[in-house]
Protein backbone atom coordinates (compact mmCIF):
# COMPACT_ATOMS: atom_id res chain seq x y z
CA UNK A 1 0.00 0.00 0.00
CA UNK A 2 3.05 2.13 0.96
CA UNK A 3 4.12 1.50 -2.64
CA UNK A 4 0.78 2.13 -4.52
CA UNK A 5 0.36 5.70 -2.48
CA UNK A 6 3.90 6.66 -3.10
CA UNK A 7 3.34 5.88 -7.16
CA UNK A 8 0.51 6.97 -7.34
CA UNK A 9 1.19 11.01 -6.05
CA UNK A 10 4.79 10.61 -7.63
CA UNK A 11 3.46 9.24 -10.66
CA UNK A 12 0.36 11.92 -10.51
CA UNK A 13 2.62 14.60 -10.31
CA UNK A 14 4.74 13.05 -13.26
CA UNK A 15 1.89 13.10 -15.57
CA UNK A 16 0.81 16.09 -14.46
CA UNK A 17 4.05 17.90 -15.50
CA UNK A 18 4.04 15.37 -18.90
CA UNK A 19 0.50 15.87 -19.30
CA UNK A 20 1.25 20.29 -19.17
CA UNK A 21 4.22 19.75 -21.17
CA UNK A 22 2.27 17.70 -23.58
CA UNK A 23 -1.09 20.66 -23.73
CA UNK A 24 2.03 23.32 -24.36
CA UNK A 25 3.80 21.99 -27.17
CA UNK A 26 0.20 21.09 -28.79
CA UNK A 27 -0.47 24.60 -29.04
CA UNK A 28 3.08 25.23 -30.59
CA UNK A 29 3.24 22.61 -33.00
CA UNK A 30 1.17 21.11 -35.73
CA UNK A 31 -0.64 17.86 -36.03
CA UNK A 32 1.98 16.96 -38.75
CA UNK A 33 4.56 17.17 -36.05
CA UNK A 34 3.46 14.59 -33.70
CA UNK A 35 2.55 12.42 -36.48
CA UNK A 36 6.21 12.42 -37.61
CA UNK A 37 7.63 12.41 -34.23
CA UNK A 38 5.27 8.99 -33.60
CA UNK A 39 6.47 6.92 -36.45
CA UNK A 40 9.62 7.49 -35.39
CA UNK A 41 9.53 6.65 -32.00
CA UNK A 42 7.27 4.10 -32.74
CA UNK A 43 9.96 2.32 -34.77
CA UNK A 44 12.42 2.41 -31.61
CA UNK A 45 9.93 1.84 -28.80
CA UNK A 46 9.74 -1.76 -30.42
CA UNK A 47 13.68 -2.13 -30.98
CA UNK A 48 13.35 -0.91 -27.54
CA UNK A 49 10.84 -3.57 -26.54
CA UNK A 50 12.84 -6.18 -28.17
CA UNK A 51 16.21 -5.42 -26.93
CA UNK A 52 14.72 -5.81 -22.94
CA UNK A 53 13.82 -9.02 -24.06
CA UNK A 54 12.14 -9.59 -20.78
CA UNK A 55 14.87 -9.35 -18.81
CA UNK A 56 12.84 -7.33 -16.03
CA UNK A 57 10.18 -9.48 -15.65
CA UNK A 58 12.64 -12.41 -15.15
CA UNK A 59 14.18 -10.70 -12.64
CA UNK A 60 10.99 -9.80 -10.62
CA UNK A 61 10.15 -13.59 -10.39
CA UNK A 62 13.57 -14.24 -8.28
CA UNK A 63 12.55 -12.87 -4.81
CA UNK A 64 16.54 -12.35 -4.53
CA UNK A 65 18.60 -12.74 -7.49
CA UNK A 66 22.31 -12.56 -6.84
CA UNK A 67 24.75 -9.80 -7.90
CA UNK A 68 25.91 -12.52 -10.13
CA UNK A 69 22.71 -12.85 -11.74
CA UNK A 70 22.46 -9.05 -11.97
CA UNK A 71 25.60 -8.76 -13.39
CA UNK A 72 24.78 -11.55 -16.10
CA UNK A 73 20.86 -9.98 -16.74
CA UNK A 74 22.58 -6.77 -17.44
CA UNK A 75 25.37 -7.87 -19.65
CA UNK A 76 23.32 -9.85 -22.18
CA UNK A 77 20.76 -6.56 -22.37
CA UNK A 78 23.41 -4.53 -23.38
CA UNK A 79 24.68 -6.90 -25.97
CA UNK A 80 21.29 -7.32 -27.27
CA UNK A 81 20.72 -3.64 -27.39
CA UNK A 82 23.59 -3.20 -29.08
CA UNK A 83 22.87 -5.88 -32.03
CA UNK A 84 19.66 -3.67 -32.20
CA UNK A 85 21.34 -0.41 -32.62
CA UNK A 86 23.47 -1.44 -34.83
CA UNK A 87 20.79 -2.79 -37.21
CA UNK A 88 18.83 0.07 -37.16
CA UNK A 89 21.81 1.72 -38.03
CA UNK A 90 22.34 0.13 -41.07
CA UNK A 91 18.93 0.03 -42.08
CA UNK A 92 18.44 3.68 -41.88
CA UNK A 93 21.84 3.80 -44.19
CA UNK A 94 20.08 1.93 -46.33
CA UNK A 95 16.77 4.51 -46.34
CA UNK A 96 18.66 7.38 -46.94
CA UNK A 97 20.33 5.55 -50.16
CA UNK A 98 17.13 4.96 -51.14
CA UNK A 99 15.25 7.94 -50.58
CA UNK A 100 17.61 10.60 -49.13
CA UNK A 101 17.94 12.49 -45.65
CA UNK A 102 14.19 12.87 -45.56
CA UNK A 103 13.11 14.50 -42.10
CA UNK A 104 11.77 10.92 -41.17
CA UNK A 105 15.30 9.72 -41.81
CA UNK A 106 16.68 12.56 -40.23
CA UNK A 107 14.40 11.46 -36.75
CA UNK A 108 15.43 7.97 -37.15
CA UNK A 109 18.88 8.95 -36.47
CA UNK A 110 18.34 11.18 -33.89
CA UNK A 111 16.25 8.89 -31.51
CA UNK A 112 18.79 5.48 -32.15
CA UNK A 113 19.98 5.77 -28.95
CA UNK A 114 17.17 5.19 -27.18
CA UNK A 115 17.61 1.61 -27.56
CA UNK A 116 20.93 1.84 -25.45
CA UNK A 117 19.87 4.19 -22.81
CA UNK A 118 16.74 1.77 -22.27
CA UNK A 119 18.98 -1.04 -22.17
CA UNK A 120 21.08 0.46 -19.90
CA UNK A 121 18.55 1.62 -17.18
CA UNK A 122 16.53 -1.81 -17.10
CA UNK A 123 18.55 -3.55 -14.12
CA UNK A 124 18.79 -0.72 -11.50
CA UNK A 125 15.17 0.20 -12.20
CA UNK A 126 13.96 -3.50 -11.58
CA UNK A 127 16.46 -3.51 -8.45
CA UNK A 128 14.71 -0.78 -7.15
CA UNK A 129 11.29 -2.43 -7.95
CA UNK A 130 12.17 -5.53 -6.41
CA UNK A 131 13.72 -3.11 -3.08
CA UNK A 132 9.79 -1.47 -3.24
CA UNK A 133 11.95 1.88 -3.53
CA UNK A 134 9.03 3.26 -5.37
CA UNK A 135 9.82 6.85 -3.36
CA UNK A 136 13.11 7.17 -5.39
CA UNK A 137 11.43 6.07 -9.05
CA UNK A 138 8.51 8.55 -7.95
CA UNK A 139 11.10 11.38 -7.72
CA UNK A 140 13.72 10.08 -11.00
CA UNK A 141 10.27 10.37 -13.31
CA UNK A 142 9.53 14.17 -11.82
CA UNK A 143 12.80 15.12 -12.62
CA UNK A 144 12.78 13.75 -16.11
CA UNK A 145 9.51 15.15 -17.05
CA UNK A 146 10.14 18.44 -15.65
CA UNK A 147 13.50 19.23 -17.03
CA UNK A 148 12.70 17.77 -20.42
CA UNK A 149 9.15 19.16 -20.89
CA UNK A 150 10.92 23.02 -19.98
CA UNK A 151 13.81 22.08 -22.52
CA UNK A 152 11.21 21.08 -24.90
CA UNK A 153 8.93 23.95 -24.37
CA UNK A 154 11.54 26.66 -24.79
CA UNK A 155 12.82 24.99 -28.26
CA UNK A 156 9.20 24.48 -29.47
CA UNK A 157 8.75 28.42 -28.88
CA UNK A 158 12.21 29.29 -30.52
CA UNK A 159 10.52 27.05 -33.46
CA UNK A 160 12.40 24.00 -33.94
CA UNK A 161 9.36 22.02 -34.48
CA UNK A 162 9.56 18.37 -34.52
CA UNK A 163 13.41 18.60 -32.92
CA UNK A 164 12.00 20.14 -29.49
CA UNK A 165 9.77 16.42 -29.11
CA UNK A 166 13.44 14.78 -29.88
CA UNK A 167 15.14 16.98 -27.36
CA UNK A 168 12.34 16.23 -24.74
CA UNK A 169 12.96 12.37 -25.25
CA UNK A 170 16.69 12.28 -25.20
CA UNK A 171 16.99 14.47 -22.33
CA UNK A 172 14.54 12.92 -20.05
CA UNK A 173 15.72 9.18 -21.04
CA UNK A 174 19.19 10.64 -20.36
CA UNK A 175 18.04 11.92 -16.89
CA UNK A 176 16.39 8.39 -15.89
CA UNK A 177 19.57 6.76 -16.90
CA UNK A 178 21.48 8.69 -14.69
CA UNK A 179 19.10 8.91 -11.74
CA UNK A 180 18.22 5.09 -11.19
CA UNK A 181 22.28 4.37 -11.66
CA UNK A 182 22.82 6.56 -8.52
CA UNK A 183 20.52 4.89 -6.62
CA UNK A 184 20.73 1.14 -7.48
CA UNK A 185 24.18 0.97 -9.36
CA UNK A 186 26.07 -0.64 -6.65
CA UNK A 187 23.65 -3.57 -7.12
CA UNK A 188 25.50 -4.48 -10.25
CA UNK A 189 29.17 -5.43 -10.57
CA UNK A 190 31.10 -6.79 -13.58
CA UNK A 191 32.53 -10.36 -12.52
CA UNK A 192 35.82 -11.95 -13.96
CA UNK A 193 35.18 -13.70 -17.03
CA UNK A 194 35.64 -17.17 -15.60
CA UNK A 195 32.63 -16.47 -13.05
CA UNK A 196 30.48 -16.26 -15.82
CA UNK A 197 28.37 -19.49 -17.42
CA UNK A 198 26.95 -19.70 -20.72
CA UNK A 199 24.04 -21.93 -18.95
CA UNK A 200 22.80 -19.16 -16.93
CA UNK A 201 23.19 -16.82 -20.17
CA UNK A 202 21.07 -19.32 -22.21
CA UNK A 203 18.23 -19.97 -19.20
CA UNK A 204 18.11 -16.02 -18.60
CA UNK A 205 17.55 -15.42 -22.51
CA UNK A 206 14.95 -18.46 -22.70
CA UNK A 207 12.64 -17.13 -19.45
CA UNK A 208 12.77 -13.70 -21.51
CA UNK A 209 11.41 -14.77 -24.88
CA UNK A 210 8.15 -16.15 -22.95
CA UNK A 211 8.42 -12.24 -20.94
CA UNK A 212 9.26 -10.12 -24.26
CA UNK A 213 5.64 -10.55 -25.55
CA UNK A 214 4.33 -8.95 -23.00
CA UNK A 215 6.41 -5.78 -23.81
CA UNK A 216 6.57 -6.10 -26.90
CA UNK A 217 2.71 -7.15 -27.91
CA UNK A 218 1.99 -3.71 -25.91
CA UNK A 219 4.45 -1.80 -28.42
CA UNK A 220 3.57 -3.49 -31.23
CA UNK A 221 -0.20 -2.98 -31.07
CA UNK A 222 -0.67 0.40 -31.19
CA UNK A 223 3.13 1.57 -33.28
CA UNK A 224 2.03 -0.81 -35.65
CA UNK A 225 -1.13 0.80 -35.64
CA UNK A 226 0.77 4.25 -35.61
CA UNK A 227 2.98 3.42 -38.77
CA UNK A 228 -0.15 1.78 -40.91
CA UNK A 229 -2.36 5.09 -40.01
CA UNK A 230 0.89 7.62 -41.05
CA UNK A 231 1.05 5.80 -44.64
CA UNK A 232 -2.28 5.42 -45.46
CA UNK A 233 -4.25 8.17 -44.02
CA UNK A 234 -1.75 10.70 -43.50
CA UNK A 235 0.56 12.37 -40.67
CA UNK A 236 -2.34 15.08 -39.84
CA UNK A 237 -4.52 11.68 -39.21
CA UNK A 238 -2.06 10.06 -37.27
CA UNK A 239 -1.51 13.48 -34.94
CA UNK A 240 -4.94 13.40 -34.05
CA UNK A 241 -5.06 9.77 -33.54
CA UNK A 242 -1.79 10.20 -31.35
CA UNK A 243 -3.31 12.72 -28.97
CA UNK A 244 -6.41 10.78 -28.31
CA UNK A 245 -4.12 7.93 -27.31
CA UNK A 246 -2.13 10.25 -25.39
CA UNK A 247 -4.90 11.43 -23.24
CA UNK A 248 -5.89 7.87 -23.09
CA UNK A 249 -2.54 6.76 -21.65
CA UNK A 250 -2.37 9.86 -19.52
CA UNK A 251 -5.22 9.26 -17.20
CA UNK A 252 -4.01 4.98 -17.52
CA UNK A 253 -0.59 5.89 -16.28
CA UNK A 254 -1.91 8.67 -13.55
CA UNK A 255 -3.96 6.05 -12.07
CA UNK A 256 -4.09 2.26 -13.21
CA UNK A 257 0.07 1.67 -14.06
CA UNK A 258 1.57 2.84 -10.83
CA UNK A 259 -0.93 0.32 -8.72
CA UNK A 260 0.12 -2.45 -11.88
CA UNK A 261 3.61 -1.98 -11.06
CA UNK A 262 3.25 -2.08 -7.60
CA UNK A 263 1.36 -5.58 -8.06
CA UNK A 264 3.97 -6.73 -10.43
CA UNK A 265 6.63 -5.86 -7.66
CA UNK A 266 4.21 -7.60 -5.08
CA UNK A 267 2.48 -10.16 -5.87
CA UNK A 268 4.93 -12.90 -7.02
CA UNK A 269 6.11 -12.37 -2.92
CA UNK A 270 3.51 -13.59 -2.05
CA UNK A 271 2.56 -16.14 -4.54
CA UNK A 272 2.55 -19.26 -1.46
CA UNK A 273 0.35 -17.05 0.30
CA UNK A 274 -2.82 -17.62 -1.91
CA UNK A 275 -5.30 -15.46 0.74
CA UNK A 276 -3.21 -12.77 1.16
CA UNK A 277 -2.21 -12.80 -2.26
CA UNK A 278 -6.10 -12.35 -3.16
CA UNK A 279 -6.62 -9.82 -0.53
CA UNK A 280 -3.99 -7.48 -1.92
CA UNK A 281 -4.67 -8.29 -5.74
CA UNK A 282 -8.85 -7.31 -5.24
CA UNK A 283 -8.19 -4.32 -3.18
CA UNK A 284 -5.48 -2.75 -5.29
CA UNK A 285 -8.00 -3.38 -8.57
CA UNK A 286 -10.56 -2.28 -6.60
CA UNK A 287 -9.18 1.38 -5.67
CA UNK A 288 -7.86 1.66 -9.22
CA UNK A 289 -11.57 1.85 -10.52
CA UNK A 290 -12.45 4.21 -7.93
CA UNK A 291 -10.42 6.84 -10.07
CA UNK A 292 -10.21 5.05 -13.18
CA UNK A 293 -14.07 4.93 -14.07
CA UNK A 294 -14.87 8.49 -13.08
CA UNK A 295 -11.81 9.91 -14.99
CA UNK A 296 -12.56 8.45 -18.42
CA UNK A 297 -16.22 9.47 -18.35
CA UNK A 298 -15.55 12.87 -17.19
CA UNK A 299 -12.98 13.52 -19.91
CA UNK A 300 -15.10 11.56 -22.59
CA UNK A 301 -18.44 13.89 -21.67
CA UNK A 302 -16.39 17.13 -21.54
CA UNK A 303 -14.19 16.25 -24.16
CA UNK A 304 -16.29 18.88 -26.38
CA UNK A 305 -15.56 21.95 -23.43
CA UNK A 306 -11.81 21.42 -22.80
CA UNK A 307 -10.26 20.49 -26.29
CA UNK A 308 -10.73 23.56 -27.68
CA UNK A 309 -9.81 25.46 -24.61
CA UNK A 310 -7.07 22.82 -23.30
CA UNK A 311 -5.44 21.70 -26.88
CA UNK A 312 -6.75 24.35 -29.59
CA UNK A 313 -9.19 24.36 -32.20
CA UNK A 314 -6.70 22.56 -34.71
CA UNK A 315 -7.55 19.19 -32.51
CA UNK A 316 -11.34 19.35 -32.43
CA UNK A 317 -11.31 16.24 -34.64
CA UNK A 318 -9.91 14.41 -31.98
CA UNK A 319 -12.93 15.29 -29.71
CA UNK A 320 -14.96 11.72 -30.67
CA UNK A 321 -11.81 9.56 -30.58
CA UNK A 322 -11.28 10.69 -27.40
CA UNK A 323 -14.72 9.56 -26.44
CA UNK A 324 -14.74 6.71 -27.69
CA UNK A 325 -10.92 5.44 -26.23
CA UNK A 326 -12.87 6.19 -23.26
CA UNK A 327 -15.13 3.03 -23.21
CA UNK A 328 -11.78 0.88 -22.65
CA UNK A 329 -11.14 2.04 -19.06
CA UNK A 330 -13.75 -1.23 -18.01
CA UNK A 331 -11.46 -3.48 -19.61
CA UNK A 332 -7.97 -1.96 -18.61
CA UNK A 333 -8.30 -2.25 -14.77
CA UNK A 334 -9.27 -5.83 -15.38
CA UNK A 335 -6.37 -6.52 -17.92
CA UNK A 336 -3.20 -4.49 -16.70
CA UNK A 337 -3.58 -6.22 -13.79
CA UNK A 338 -4.04 -9.48 -15.47
CA UNK A 339 0.35 -9.71 -16.19
CA UNK A 340 1.07 -9.40 -12.69
CA UNK A 341 -1.22 -12.00 -11.46
CA UNK A 342 0.17 -14.18 -14.41
CA UNK A 343 3.98 -13.86 -13.16
CA UNK A 344 2.97 -14.53 -9.52
CA UNK A 345 1.92 -17.82 -10.92
CA UNK A 346 4.45 -17.91 -13.56
CA UNK A 347 2.48 -18.42 -16.40
CA UNK A 348 5.15 -17.71 -18.71
CA UNK A 349 3.34 -19.54 -21.59
CA UNK A 350 0.22 -18.36 -21.14
CA UNK A 351 1.33 -14.97 -21.21
CA UNK A 352 3.44 -15.29 -24.14
CA UNK A 353 0.24 -16.85 -26.24
CA UNK A 354 -2.00 -13.97 -25.02
CA UNK A 355 -0.01 -11.99 -26.68
CA UNK A 356 0.48 -13.37 -29.79
CA UNK A 357 -2.72 -13.23 -30.33
CA UNK A 358 -3.26 -9.56 -28.98
CA UNK A 359 -0.25 -8.24 -31.79
CA UNK A 360 -1.97 -10.13 -34.04
CA UNK A 361 -5.29 -9.27 -33.85
CA UNK A 362 -4.00 -5.41 -33.90
CA UNK A 363 -2.69 -5.17 -37.05
CA UNK A 364 -5.86 -7.38 -38.47
CA UNK A 365 -7.99 -4.75 -36.47
CA UNK A 366 -5.85 -1.47 -37.73
CA UNK A 367 -5.98 -3.22 -41.60
CA UNK A 368 -10.05 -2.87 -41.69
CA UNK A 369 -10.35 0.27 -39.72
CA UNK A 370 -7.91 1.57 -42.48
CA UNK A 371 -10.96 1.16 -44.46
CA UNK A 372 -13.39 2.74 -42.81
CA UNK A 373 -11.67 5.81 -40.92
CA UNK A 374 -9.56 6.54 -37.47
CA UNK A 375 -13.41 5.99 -35.77
CA UNK A 376 -13.72 2.43 -36.82
CA UNK A 377 -10.28 1.87 -35.93
CA UNK A 378 -11.02 3.13 -31.91
CA UNK A 379 -13.90 1.53 -32.18
CA UNK A 380 -12.34 -1.83 -33.37
CA UNK A 381 -9.71 -1.39 -30.50
CA UNK A 382 -12.05 -0.89 -27.48
CA UNK A 383 -13.66 -4.07 -28.60
CA UNK A 384 -10.94 -5.99 -28.51
CA UNK A 385 -10.42 -4.94 -24.84
CA UNK A 386 -13.25 -6.47 -23.68
CA UNK A 387 -12.96 -9.28 -25.45
CA UNK A 388 -9.48 -10.17 -23.42
CA UNK A 389 -11.23 -8.94 -20.70
CA UNK A 390 -13.64 -11.71 -20.26
CA UNK A 391 -11.05 -13.80 -21.91
CA UNK A 392 -8.55 -13.24 -18.64
CA UNK A 393 -11.57 -13.34 -16.42
CA UNK A 394 -12.16 -16.87 -17.48
CA UNK A 395 -7.89 -17.16 -17.14
CA UNK A 396 -8.43 -15.81 -13.47
CA UNK A 397 -11.17 -18.53 -12.32
CA UNK A 398 -9.61 -20.91 -13.84
CA UNK A 399 -5.63 -20.13 -12.25
CA UNK A 400 -6.61 -18.41 -9.18
CA UNK A 401 -9.80 -20.48 -8.70
CA UNK A 402 -11.94 -16.86 -8.28
CA UNK A 403 -15.04 -16.43 -9.67
CA UNK A 404 -15.80 -13.44 -11.91
CA UNK A 405 -18.77 -12.52 -9.99
CA UNK A 406 -16.22 -11.93 -7.13
CA UNK A 407 -14.02 -9.83 -9.94
CA UNK A 408 -17.24 -7.89 -10.93
CA UNK A 409 -18.36 -6.86 -7.11
CA UNK A 410 -14.72 -5.87 -6.50
CA UNK A 411 -15.30 -3.07 -9.14
CA UNK A 412 -18.93 -2.21 -8.97
CA UNK A 413 -18.95 0.65 -6.89
CA UNK A 414 -16.56 2.64 -8.93
CA UNK A 415 -19.31 1.45 -11.67
CA UNK A 416 -22.44 1.99 -10.10
CA UNK A 417 -20.67 5.86 -9.10
CA UNK A 418 -19.93 6.23 -12.56
CA UNK A 419 -23.01 5.34 -13.83
CA UNK A 420 -24.77 7.74 -11.44
CA UNK A 421 -22.55 11.13 -12.61
CA UNK A 422 -23.28 10.23 -16.31
CA UNK A 423 -26.63 9.93 -15.64
CA UNK A 424 -26.53 13.59 -14.16
CA UNK A 425 -23.88 15.06 -16.27
CA UNK A 426 -26.33 13.76 -19.90
CA UNK A 427 -29.08 15.82 -18.35
CA UNK A 428 -27.33 18.93 -16.92
CA UNK A 429 -26.15 19.45 -20.80
CA UNK A 430 -29.42 18.32 -22.11
CA UNK A 431 -31.07 21.20 -19.99
CA UNK A 432 -28.29 23.91 -20.14
CA UNK A 433 -26.24 23.28 -23.09
CA UNK A 434 -22.91 24.20 -21.81
CA UNK A 435 -20.68 26.18 -24.58
CA UNK A 436 -17.03 26.18 -24.70
CA UNK A 437 -15.78 28.26 -21.52
CA UNK A 438 -13.70 27.48 -18.29
CA UNK A 439 -16.85 28.31 -15.90
CA UNK A 440 -19.07 26.01 -17.76
CA UNK A 441 -16.29 23.19 -18.13
CA UNK A 442 -15.75 23.92 -13.89
CA UNK A 443 -19.23 23.57 -13.25
CA UNK A 444 -19.75 20.40 -15.11
CA UNK A 445 -16.64 18.69 -13.32
CA UNK A 446 -18.09 20.19 -10.04
CA UNK A 447 -21.32 18.42 -10.23
CA UNK A 448 -19.91 15.25 -11.98
CA UNK A 449 -17.75 14.96 -8.81
CA UNK A 450 -20.09 15.95 -6.24
CA UNK A 451 -22.55 13.18 -8.09
CA UNK A 452 -19.82 10.76 -8.27
CA UNK A 453 -19.20 10.90 -3.93
CA UNK A 454 -22.82 11.23 -3.27
CA UNK A 455 -23.46 7.85 -4.97
CA UNK A 456 -20.27 5.86 -3.44
CA UNK A 457 -21.31 7.37 -0.24
CA UNK A 458 -24.84 6.27 -0.57
CA UNK A 459 -25.20 2.92 -1.55
CA UNK A 460 -20.99 1.60 -0.79
CA UNK A 461 -20.79 3.66 2.28
CA UNK A 462 -19.13 1.13 4.10
CA UNK A 463 -16.61 -0.62 1.42
CA UNK A 464 -15.62 3.19 0.52
CA UNK A 465 -14.85 4.68 3.95
CA UNK A 466 -13.00 1.39 4.75
CA UNK A 467 -10.92 1.98 1.70
CA UNK A 468 -10.17 5.74 2.83
CA UNK A 469 -9.93 4.73 6.55
CA UNK A 470 -6.82 2.48 5.60
CA UNK A 471 -4.81 5.07 3.84
CA UNK A 472 -5.52 7.71 6.76
CA UNK A 473 -4.41 5.22 8.86
CA UNK A 474 -1.09 4.14 6.89
CA UNK A 475 -0.42 8.14 6.37
CA UNK A 476 -0.53 8.54 10.30
CA UNK A 477 1.73 5.43 10.60
CA UNK A 478 4.18 6.56 7.91
CA UNK A 479 4.31 9.87 10.01
CA UNK A 480 4.94 8.09 13.24
CA UNK A 481 7.32 5.76 12.15
CA UNK A 482 8.78 8.50 10.50
CA UNK A 483 9.11 11.58 13.48
CA UNK A 484 10.46 7.87 15.55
Amino acid sequence: MTGSLWMLGGNGLYQGLQFVTFILLARYLEPDAFGYVALATGVFEIVSAAGRWGLSDVMLQRRQPSRLFLSHTFILGMALAGILYLFSIAGILVYVKLHGWTLIAQLLMLLAPMVLLQAAEMVPETVLKQRLDFRWLALRNNTAALVGGLVALVLAIKGLGVYALVVQRLLSLTILLAMVWTAAGDSIRIFPWRRYRKKLFAGIGTAGAHMVSSPLAALLGPRLTDIMVGIFLGPNALGQLKIARRIFDFVAELTIMPLSSVAQAVLPKLATREAELRTVYNRIQGVCALGVFPLFAGLALTAPLWVPLVLGRQWIAAVILIQLASLASISAVVNYFQLPLLIAYRRNKLISAQNIVRLASSVALTAVGLAFGLEVIVVLFVLQGYAFMIFNWMMIKKIAGWSVIENINNIMPALAGTGGMIAVLLLYDYRFHPEAGWINLALVSLVGALTYAIVLLTGFREKTLGVLREVVILFRRKSRDSTE
